[in-house]
């Protein structure tokens, strides 16, 4: 048992100093993935999306949810993981993005291909800068890619663009400059 109000203090120091650590190592491989110069590169869909129900297990919030419910509204449906690379480097300017359109009526509702809730728990515990996306998205977790499947994704990040109708505009396929001036009109595109 420490004694001593010092020794106490080792602990938290240690903490302190391995959460600044992490802070900077996620800062750097945030970078080594997006390149803010690179314009936004669509696939034209043009199909109704596919509608699909998760249960409260699925869900951070734990509730249920069905896509569909969120018809007459724009939505972007983010497919990524806790383990790549890319996703890690697109998720800030993601959260941006996210933070504004919602303001817009406009809904994220992003899919973590992961096995379980520790690795995404685990994920927002190594990197507290993205824990906004708590708030500002769905996250639905699909441990046996079943909605990725769904969607034929298969190249993590990815992301479809929902029409108010409940259609696919445009997908993306890699990490996006969320904030690239061009990314606007495929935004606009999904309100009718």
């Amino acid at each position: 048992m420490l004694k001593s109000p010092l020794l106490r203090l080792i602990p938290l120091v240690v903490l302190s100093g391995l959460i600044y650590f992490l802070w900077q190592v996620a800062g750097d491989r945030v970078e080594q993935y997006f390149h803010p110069e690179l314009a936004p590169q669509a696939i034209r869909v043009g199909t109704p999306a596919k509608d699909f129900q998760v249960d409260a297990t699925q869900l951070l919030a734990k509730q249920k949810f069905q896509l569909s419910s969120l018809k007459g509204t724009p939505v972007l449906l983010h497919f990524w993981a806790t383990w790549c690379g890319p996703c890690l480097g697109e998720l800030p300017e993601l959260i941006k993005q996210a933070e504004a359109l919602r303001k817009l009526g406009y809904s994220v509702v992003t899919v973590a291909e992961d096995s379980d809730w520790r690795a995404v728990d685990r994920f927002f515990f190594q990197f507290p800068q993205l824990k906004a996306m708590q708030s500002l998205m769905v996250i639905v977790l699909d441990p046996k890619s079943e909605i990725a499947n769904l969607y034929g994704s298969q190249q993590f990040p990815e992301t479809f663009l929902i029409n108010q109708d409940f259609v696919v505009d445009n997908k993306f396929v890699g990490a996006q400059n969320w904030s690239h001036p061009a990314m606007q009109s495929y935004l606009d595109r999904l309100r009718k």
